[in-house]
């Protein structure tokens, strides 16, 4: 039967580490709260940053300022969606804030990021 309840299984640092060398895994559901931000970069040519990337979400019960999202791998490349799950929760999302520092070789035109976020607490 379906609850509408949602669960995020997340390793520990140990399952992490073994995970390269084993054929399976056990997670168990984390019980803290999360919010999860999916980053969907345009497949335009040099759509992509390779800068740092940051995000305020605020929400009817608090806000997170200045999460970094940080992934493994080639993030924010043209085409690609990449998703985080931040600790914490704001109740209903009520706004939003996105910005990158610049940094990073590939940046079109001073900065250009061609995205699409979506957030769900």
């Amino acid at each position: 039967m379906y609850t509408g309840q949602h669960l995020l299984f997340l390793p520990s640092p140990a399952q992490r580490a073994a995970a390269a060398s084993a054929t399976s895994i056990t997670l168990h559901p984390t019980h803290t709260p999360h919010i999860r931000i999916a980053a969907s970069t345009s497949a335009l040519p040099d759509a992509g940053t390779d800068a740092n990337v940051f995000v305020d979400v605020h929400g009817t019960s608090g806000s997170l300022l200045g999460v970094h999202l940080r992934g493994t791998g080639d993030v924010f490349s043209p085409g690609r969606e990449d998703v985080f799950f931040v600790p914490g929760s704001v109740g209903r999302v009520t706004g939003l804030r996105v910005w990158h520092d610049g940094s990073g070789g590939r940046v079109l035109r001073g900065s250009v990021w061609c995205v699409n976020l979506s957030v769900c607490d």
